[in-house]
C-alpha cells in the first residue's frame, strides 16, 4: 500500500511527518510512504503576526484543500495549529504520544550583565497566550531585579526565530522545548547543519525551562 503524507516544508514539520511515516510503517510494514512538502498561507506571510491574519487556519487551510482534491491522502499538523471548530469533511485520525508540552526562555550569555544592570528585559515571542501568561511570572523568577519587561513579536521557524535572537540584539527568546528536542535529535543527514547551528547557539546562552503550572498549553485550560 502507498500513502502520500503532506506537511509543512519546515524541518520541524518535516521531522513531524517522519515520525508518523514510522509509525505507520512500523503499524503495516509493507506501506510506502511518499512525503509531499509545502508552504502554506503562514509560511508566505512573514510579515504580519499571526493574532492578526484575518484569516483562519493560516498553516492547515491549503493543505485542506490539498487533501480534499485528493492530492494526498493524510497531512500531518501540530495540535496548536489546528482550527478549533470541527471540520465535517475531514477528520482526525491518530495523535502520537504527546511531546514535553513546557517552553524554554533562551538569553544570550552577552546579554545578561545589562539585564542585570538595567533591570529591563525584551523577549521575542509570537505567543500573546505565552506574554500574557509570564508577563507578571518572569518578574520574580528570574535571578534579578527586573522593573520593565517587553515582548516582541517574531516569525519564522525555530532556526530562523534563534537566528534573530542574536541578530537583533534582543534580550531572549520563549521557544517550545519540544521543537529543540526534536531538531537536536532528528538523525537524518539532511538536519545536520541545524543541529550544528543549534547547539552552537544554545551553547551561547543561559536557558530556563518554564514549568507547565506558570504557562500553560495552548491545548490545555
Amino acid at each position: 500500500m502507498r500513502v502520500t503524507l503532506a506537511s509543512r516544508r519546515s524541518e520541524l514539520a518535516r521531522i513531524q511527518a517522519y515520525q508518523v511515516g514510522d509509525a505507520l510503517r512500523l503499524a503495516g510494514p509493507h506501506t510506502e510512504i511518499k512525503y509531499s512538502f509545502h508552504e502554506s498561507l503562514g509560511d508566505r506571510n512573514q510579515n504580519d503576526p499571526l493574532w492578526q491574519m484575518p484569516e483562519k487556519g493560516v498553516f492547515t487551510r491549503d493543505f485542506r484543500a490539498g487533501l480534499l482534491r485528493g492530492d494526498f491522502d493524510l497531512v500531518v499538523h501540530s495540535w496548536k495549529d489546528l482550527a478549533i471548530e470541527d471540520d465535517a469533511e475531514t477528520e482526525i485520525a491518530a495523535t502520537l504520544p504527546r511531546a514535553d508540552a513546557r517552553d524554554l526562555l533562551l538569553v544570550p550569555e552577552s546579554r545578561w550583565r545589562e539585564i542585570d544592570w538595567t533591570g529591563a528585559m525584551s523577549i521575542l515571542t509570537s505567543s500573546p497566550r505565552r506574554s500574557y501568561n509570564l508577563n507578571s511570572f518572569l518578574g520574580t523568577a528570574l535571578p534579578t531585579q527586573l522593573r520593565e519587561l517587553n515582548f516582541i513579536d517574531v516569525r519564522g521557524n525555530v532556526p530562523t526565530r534563534i537566528r534573530k535572537l542574536f541578530q537583533l540584539n534582543a534580550d531572549g527568546l520563549i521557544v517550545a522545548k519540544a521543537a529543540i528536542d526534536r531538531l537536536l535529535e532528528a538523525e537524518p543527514d539532511e538536519f545536520a547543519d541545524t543541529r550544528t547551528e543549534l547547539r552552537r547557539a544554545l551553547s551561547q546562552c543561559l536557558w530556563f525551562v518554564l514549568h507547565w503550572s506558570v504557562n500553560h498549553s495552548a491545548l490545555d485550560p
